[in-house]
C-alpha cells in the first residue's frame, strides 16, 4: 500500500496490522513500540489480537508528523531493501550458512 493510495480510501475504512507494515516497512514490534511512544495512533480493535485503523486517522498521522512524498518514497526504499535481506537470509539458510551471518541478516531486519 502506498500513501497516495491511503490518502484515495474512503476515510472510515478499516486498516489492518498487514496493510500498515506495508505501508510504513516496519514490523508489528515497531509499530507495537511506536504506539507505546505515542508516536502511531493506538488502534481499535475489532477483536482480541486484531488492531484496526481508520484511513483518516493514519493519512492524519502521517500527515502532522511531517512525512511527505520523499518520506514516502524512503519507506519504500526501506520496505524493498527488507525484501532484498528476507531472500538473502533465506538463500542463506539453504546453504547452511554459519549461524552469525544469518544473525546479521536478522538484526538488519529488525532495524528496519
Amino acid at each position: 500500500m502506498s500513501l497516495s493510495k491511503l490518502k484515495e480510501m474512503d476515510p472510515e475504512k478499516k486498516i489492518d496490522m498487514a496493510a500498515l507494515k506495508s505501508l510504513t516497512g516496519m514490523s508489528a514490534a515497531t509499530i507495537y513500540r511506536r504506539i507505546n511512544q505515542g508516536s502511531i495512533p493506538r488502534p481499535d480493535y475489532l477483536r482480541p489480537r486484531k488492531p484496526i485503523w481508520r484511513a483518516k486517522h493514519l493519512v492524519n498521522w502521517i500527515e502532522s508528523s511531517g512525512t511527505t512524498e520523499t518520506s514516502a518514497s524512503l519507506i519504500d526504499k526501506r520496505r524493498e531493501l527488507r525484501e532484498v535481506l528476507q531472500r538473502v537470509e533465506g538463500r542463506l539458510c539453504q546453504k547452511d550458512q554459519p549461524k552469525r551471518q544469518i544473525l546479521a541478516i536478522k538484526t538488519l531486519l529488525e532495524c528496519l
